[in-house]
């Protein structure tokens, strides 16, 4: 059963994009085995998860909300290629256009102002 008050995963990989877009390394991508786990958002006190679903979240949170993530496929060390993700840096959040992920934004914005 699915609680109401639970913070989905396309959420969760917004929040992480999010803080990272708002700290020093904003222009860097972040690899994407890097969202794996679970993630604390602060601001409602409440944990999210992301699991091995992240690509097909990563294409929901994409084509939903076009222009808002940037992504770039990677060659890692050992050969291994993978993408890596960041929010536009030139962007706004009228480029959220999923109404879920909006009030999401919406409510970290405001905990983030007391």
């Amino acid at each position: 059963m699915r609680r109401k008050d639970k913070i989905t995963q396309i959420q969760t990989i917004f929040y992480r994009l999010y803080k990272h877009f708002k700290s020093e390394k904003r222009e860097e991508y972040i690899p994407i085995f890097e969202f794996m786990g679970e993630v604390y958002v602060e601001e409602l006190g409440k944990w999210g998860w992301m699991s091995y679903e992240l690509p097909a979240r990563f294409a929901d949170i994409k084509n939903g909300n076009p222009g808002l993530l940037e992504q770039k496929l990677v060659t890692g060390k050992s050969g291994a290629k993978y993408y890596a993700y960041r929010l536009t840096l030139n962007g706004s959040y009228e480029l959220i256009k999923d109404e879920k992920l909006v009030e999401f934004y919406k409510l970290i914005k405001a905990k983030n102002k007391v």
